[in-house]
């Protein structure tokens, strides 16, 4: 098999993770809180990838890799509460076309700064996906109107969150062709425990963390594992393809989430929902193709 086509197949496993992922992300942020959701989020993915990762503990010495791994952690961090907290703040179909931005974001800085090339094929694959995606996730046109709703609750949050998302993409990305791609998610994991737990300390629950986790083990070590999986996928198909290429690609998760709506929370969808789901899944489909 190709490298090309190995990354691609890595690609494709960050969809499937973080498409079910996203589902008890949502499930497990209400529950549990933001902070406490990425905190064992963060521990999972911290203790799981360890053995993994054992041998190459020397490579954080070096000061390159401790800055960009500083930089893509705290990144992590931040893109992540953003997020979640436009989703605690505002409508949840509001904030996901603001959100969706994450993608074109990812490949314009990939290709202006990480200085990737995309043919004209390329680009009107992202494009179709970039529109089938922002189709899928908005229920009513009046939500596109951007200039209307630019002071809607949680939109700020929401932006943010794209625009953080976006250089994450790139950083982890990058991280991954500078270091390793193991290590990478490995230490985003340890900046985000050691975050989240230093935040829970300042709110005094550090005593309810053992409880919380009893109350929903299953969910919680199934979430960390999905969302662990996802981004060593993502950043395993980063070294193989470019980066502008494995954010589109992986873009594809909102399919599996939309799905998982349908079946799982029995949510109904509007026709052009239903058409943008099946031009994103065409577009990932043709890169992936493509690509591999």
């Amino acid at each position: 098999m190709t490298s090309n086509f190995i990354g691609v197949l890595w690609a494709l496993t960050a969809v499937v993770g973080w498409g079910f992922g996203d589902y008890l992300i949502q499930k497990n942020s209400r529950e549990l809180g933001i902070w406490k959701c990425l905190f064992f989020i963060s521990l999972i993915g911290v203790i799981g990838l360890l053995p993994f990762v054992w041998g190459d503990l020397h490579l954080l010495f070096a000061v390159k890799a401790l800055l960009w791994m500083g930089i893509t952690g705290i990144a992590m961090t931040a893109g992540s509460i953003f997020v979640f907290e436009s989703f605690k703040e505002g409508k949840l179909s509001i904030m996901e076309p603001v959100i969706s931005a994450e993608l074109p974001i990812a490949v314009l800085l990939s290709i202006t700064l990480w200085h990737e090339n995309l043919s004209l094929a390329g680009w009107l694959l992202v494009l179709t996906i970039f529109l089938g995606v922002l189709l899928a996730v908005t229920e009513h046109h009046a939500h596109l109107h951007y200039h209307k709703r630019i002071f809607e609750k949680g939109v700020a949050f929401a932006a943010a969150g794209a625009l953080v998302n976006g250089f994450i993409d790139l950083l982890m990305g990058a991280s991954s062709q500078e270091v390793s791609p193991l290590l990478t998610v490995w230490s985003v994991w340890l900046i985000g425990a050691i975050i989240t737990f230093a935040y829970i300390i300042y709110r005094g629950e550090v005593g309810r963390l053992s409880r919380d986790f009893m109350r929903y083990p299953r969910e919680i070590l199934v979430l960390g594992i999905l969302d662990t999986g996802a981004w060593v996928g993502f950043t395993f198909a980063a070294v193989r393809i470019p980066i502008s290429i494995t954010a589109a690609i992986t873009e594809g998760y909102i399919i599996i989430a939309i799905l998982m709506g349908l079946v799982v929370s029995r949510e109904q969808l509007r026709q052009h929902q239903r058409a943008g789901a099946v031009i994103a899944a065409i577009g990932v489909i043709l890169l992936a193709a493509t690509t591999g």
